[in-house]
C-alpha cells in the first residue's frame, strides 16, 4: 500500500474510511435455507467524522471461565425454550467475551433490526460501533449459527479497531500479526468489493477481510461448543 502525507493525513484517510462503511458477512446454510449477511458497503462519508467510540474496558469478569453459565444457555435443549429477548441477551453477554478476546476497546451494542431481506442475518456498522441481527432469523435459527453470526460479526468490528491501531504504533510493534492484518483491511476497505458495486460474489466472499471472519466465527464455534458440560 502507498502512503503519503502526514500520519495526521493517514489518520483523517483512516477515519474518513471507516466511517462509512456497514461490514456484513457471509451466506449461512441452516436446515436447507440459504441466510447471508449484509455485504459491505459505503455511506456518503463527505463530512463524516467516525471517532473511535465510546471507550470500554472488557474486565476479567469477561473470561471464559466466568461465563460458562451463559455459555452452556447454547445447548439446544435450552436455546429452543428461550424467547428472541432471551437469546439477544445472550448474545450481548458472548460479545463482551469475544470483545475482550479480540481486544476490542471501545463499546459494542448488540441490537435488533430487521433487515431488507428475509435471509439477511446480521452487520456490522462502524460509524455506531453496532451488530445488527434480524429478529426473524434470532427468532427461528439455532444457537450455533446465531453464535457464528455473533462472531463473524465481532471480528469485524476488531478488524476496524486495528486498522486504526494499524497508524499509531511504531514498526517495532506492526510486525503483530493482527497488525500485519490491518494493513490489507485498510487496503480493501478503501474499495470493498460487493454485488451491489457490480462485482461478483466470488469477488466479494474471497476478500481477506471476509475470509478471515468466516474462519474465526467457526472456531469459535467449535470453542464455546468444546467448553460447554457433556
Amino acid at each position: 500500500m502507498k502512503l503519503w502525507g502526514s500520519k495526521h493525513d493517514i489518520l483523517e484517510s483512516v477515519v474518513g474510511v471507516l466511517g462509512g462503511i456497514v461490514c456484513g458477512c457471509i451466506f449461512l446454510v441452516v436446515v436447507g435455507t440459504v441466510y447471508y449477511h449484509r455485504p459491505m458497503h459505503y455511506f456518503s462519508s463527505k463530512g463524516l467524522y467516525c471517532t473511535p467510540g465510546k471507550y470500554r474496558e472488557y474486565g476479567e469478569e469477561y473470561d471464559v471461565d466466568k461465563n460458562i453459565e451463559t455459555i452452556e444457555l447454547l445447548k439446544d435443549e435450552t436455546w429452543d425454550r428461550l424467547t428472541v429477548k432471551e437469546r439477544l441477551n445472550i448474545l450481548r453477554r458472548i460479545s463482551c467475551i469475544e470483545a475482550r478476546k479480540l481486544g476490542i476497546t471501545k463499546e459494542i451494542q448488540v441490537k435488533l433490526r430487521y433487515m431488507d431481506s428475509l435471509q439477511i442475518c446480521a452487520y456490522y456498522q462502524e460509524n455506531d460501533s453496532t451488530v445488527y441481527i434480524s429478529p426473524n432469523i434470532l427468532a427461528t435459527t439455532d444457537a450455533k449459527t446465531a453464535l457464528n453470526c455473533l462472531c463473524h460479526e465481532m471480528l469485524h468490528a476488531a478488524q476496524h479497531q486495528y486498522v486504526r491501531n494499524y497508524y499509531t504504533f511504531d514498526d517495532s510493534e506492526v510486525d503483530m500479526t493482527y497488525l500485519k492484518n490491518a494493513s490489507a483491511y485498510f487496503d480493501e476497505f478503501e474499495d470493498y468489493m460487493t454485488t451491489t458495486d457490480g462485482y461478483s460474489y466470488e469477488e466479494y466472499y474471497s476478500q481477506k477481510a471476509e475470509c478471515d471472519a468466516r474462519d474465526y466465527a467457526e472456531k469459535e464455534v467449535e470453542f464455546y461448543y468444546s467448553v460447554m458440560t457433556p
